[in-house]
């Protein structure tokens, strides 16, 4: 039965000595079980769970969700940055850091000590990171896992070190990483994608995050570690690089919301969220789903950007395709062009004629045109779209590894004013964005599609409300991306390709559906910061899975998605708390039903699973959650599995809240030092005393009837 599960965490030894201390907190060496896959012998070792309850029978098809559970700084979070930092360093070993620049060149984690034991289809694994040395285990079959076991069972190709000169490389036992594409594909693809998102403003804070790590290997050089200490100089952060995705989704893991410096821009993430959301609501909407009740779409209104094409300009010109010192940087890496140099390229950007660029004579814009099935169009919306096209498919050249041995192909000459396309290469270039499926090339499908939508009318505002949204796949035969494709069964990427433009500034329009039925429209920066919360949390989860199962196969290409919700409830009032789950639920159902369909076009098989990890302190999530897949964490950072073993599924919340929670008091604090305050006085009080009429008065304020009356009878037990 085919599924895929994060079984167990097991820190290897205790943090005490270690530069990295500070990465564990409060955790102690030991396994940390987060279902009832395994259970634990009385040696310590995982035990296979012969009554273990496959999730295929709860959730649904591929969907497994799990909870982790305990007080503020038991460890829920520690236990989960453990996780990622794992995935950053198997990431980073298997490509030596080559995908990712500037700020997302990732850096691999010195002392780290742990295993990860998971599950892909019928398969179980476990992922041993050992300081310099990575590697996996295949445990398929096995009952009892101990420490030989995992090392008997370790795989030779997916095994690491990070020093290239070590012994074992020598002989051939581990790899020194940096994998052909080919093998790359295989080891990561097999791995799994962590997607997390935690909205604290008080998480993922850099400097909270400062670690020793090994220094980039140099040819021929040993490995130098950076101490705690010179990291802190540097001011180097560990997590920085998993904000910074230009990677293509190669390294296996991203947080969210993207924080610089541990500051989140809210205006930025509303826009970005807003068109996260938008094709979500507009495919929810045709589907008839309410995965985002009480809101449904209602329509786009969208205003032409005036100032779009000479923005594109200025940055067009100033992209790689006109840097005539490349070629002199190639030979001489040292090369910095005179002042004299500096001033005459100046001078030859400052005579470009913007005109010149979306104009007939433009020899790579008509291999543009040519490419996506388009004709030239003398009309300005048509021409900002045609400036939009050329800068961008140069940003993507240069930002990602799969087009990046096109960089010599699209150059602009001074001398002749005009580009130089180098062939057979241009060909090659065109070929691969017009079949690229990937999120890299979804602005470059939404302008085709807008210019073929259209049908040759062009306005400078529109107002596309469900009807007039799909009125335009009347000519989906015009689109080079749509063609032969029917508009009733359309996939959530098909909408997404459709959304408006960037040329074109929109506002997202809802209706909210009101119990009594009353509809009210409203805009998405008018909901309520708990609503926005909501599709916020899903959304971005959303936008990362579209674009991960929309990765070509002839790359790094995750089927196996794990979730991480951390504090998910916050902002959330205990309503949206209790529905989170059902909604969720809903939404991978979509994509992965969506993902078959997609295969099936192909004539393919398409799979995906999806895992998820939610950290809460709700009552309302852990009722959702499966018998067996709660992991409870006591103060001191250690697994409570007696408590693991009780069931939440449809609980009391009342009980939950004092149980599973934690709780020491099932009434507030102030509220409890009251009444313990006004007990003490029982004994002293006279019958009928005006002390004793003002302590019935207080107890007749306490809510709760059982209490009520028990703090009465106490009262006339006690009393003189």
């Amino acid at each position: 039965m085919e599924q895929f599960m994060i079984n167990c965490i097991e820190v290897l030894r205790n943090s005490n000595g270690l530069d990295n201390e500070a990465l564990y907190k409060n955790l102690k060496k030991g396994k940390y079980l987060l279902n009832d896959y395994y259970t634990l012998d009385e040696c310590g070792n995982l035990k296979k769970n012969n009554v273990f309850f496959h999730s295929t029978h709860f959730y649904g098809e591929g969907v497994n969700i799990q909870a982790i559970v305990g007080k503020n700084g038991c460890g829920k979070s520690t236990l989960m940055d453990l996780l990622f930092a794992a995935a950053n360093n198997y990431g980073y070993i298997i490509d030596r850091n080559e995908n990712g620049e500037g700020e997302s060149h990732a850096l691999y984690i010195a002392d780290l000590y742990l295993r990860l034991y998971y599950t892909q289809g019928a398969n179980d694994y476990v992922l041993t990171l050992e300081d310099q040395v990575i590697y996996k285990s295949d445990i398929t079959g096995i009952l009892v896992v101990d420490d030989n076991v995992v090392n008997q069972k370790r795989l030779t190709d997916e095994s690491f070190c990070y020093d290239p000169n070590d012994a074992r490389v020598a002989n051939d036992s581990y790899k020194g990483g940096g994998l052909s594409k080919e093998n790359e594909k295989d080891a990561l693809g097999k791995f799994f994608y962590t997607i997390v998102s935690n909205y604290s403003i008080h998480s993922f804070i850099d400097k909270n995050y400062i670690a020793a790590y090994y220094a980039p290997y140099k040819q021929g050089g040993t490995v130098a570690k950076r101490t705690r200490g010179e990291v802190a100089a540097e001011n180097k952060s560990w997590i920085r690089a998993i904000f910074h995705k230009n990677d293509g989704y190669f390294r296996p893991v991203v947080l969210n919301p993207f924080r610089d410096n541990g500051i989140i821009d809210v205006n930025n993430e509303i826009e970005l969220s807003k068109d996260r959301l938008s094709s979500l609501l507009v495919y929810y909407k045709k589907n008839g789903a309410d995965i985002f009740s009480p809101y449904v779409f209602k329509n786009f209104s969208l205003t032409f950007n005036q100032k779009y094409k000479k923005n594109c300009f200025e940055k067009l010109i100033h992209s790689d395709a006109f840097d005539c010192f490349a070629e002199r940087r190639k030979d001489d890496p040292l090369f910095i062009p005179t002042k004299k140099m500096q001033e005459q390229f100046e001078r030859n950007l400052s005579l470009l004629n913007e005109e010149f660029f979306v104009s007939e004579e433009n020899v790579f814009l008509k291999k543009i045109l040519d490419t996506f099935g388009l004709s030239y169009k003398d009309n300005d919306i048509a021409k900002t779209a045609y400036m939009y096209l050329q800068l961008k498919i140069i940003k993507i050249i240069r930002n990602y590894d799969s087009f990046n041995k096109y960089t010599h192909v699209v150059k602009y000459d001074f001398v002749t004013n005009q580009f130089i396309l180098i062939p057979p290469f241009i060909d090659h270039l065109m070929w691969q964005i017009k079949n690229d499926e990937s999120h890299i090339t979804r602005k470059i499908r939404r302008t085709v599609n807008f210019l073929a939508l259209s049908n040759e009318s062009f306005c400078n505002s529109y107002n596309w409300n469900e009807c007039e949204f799909f009125n335009r796949f009347d000519y989906i035969n015009k689109s080079i991306f749509l063609r032969g494709k029917n508009r009733d069964d359309l996939t959530i990427d098909d909408v997404n390709d459709c959304l408006p433009p960037p040329f074109f500034d929109y506002e997202l329009y809802m209706d909210k559906v009101l119990k009594d039925g009353r509809i009210s429209d409203i805009t998405y920066r008018q909901i309520s910061s708990g609503e926005t919360q909501m599709l916020q949390t899903l959304s971005i989860h959303a936008y990362h899975i579209s674009n991960l199962l929309s990765v070509p196969h002839d790359r790094v290409k995750y089927d196996n998605i794990n979730l991480v919700f951390d504090e998910v409830e916050l902002c959330f009032h205990p309503e949206f708390q209790r529905q989170f789950t059902d909604r969720l639920i809903i939404m991978l159902k979509t994509f992965r039903d969506d993902y078959k369909k997609r295969g099936e076009s192909q004539s393919k098989v398409w799979n995906c699973f999806f895992n998820v990890l939610i950290l809460t302190h709700s009552p309302f999530i852990l009722s959702d959650i499966q018998p067996g897949r709660t992991l409870f964490l006591k103060e001191n950072g250690v697994p409570n599995y007696s408590l693991s073993k009780r069931s939440t599924f449809a609980g009391n919340i009342g009980e939950m809240f004092y149980e599973s929670m934690f709780m020491e008091n099932t009434i507030g604090e102030f509220a409890a030092k009251q009444l313990n305050d006004l007990i003490n006085t029982f004994p002293s009080l006279r019958k009928n005393s005006t002390d004793y009429h003002l302590a019935k008065k207080k107890i007749e304020l306490v809510s709760d009837s059982i209490l009520r009356n028990l703090l009465l009878e106490k009262l006339e037990r006690e009393v003189q």
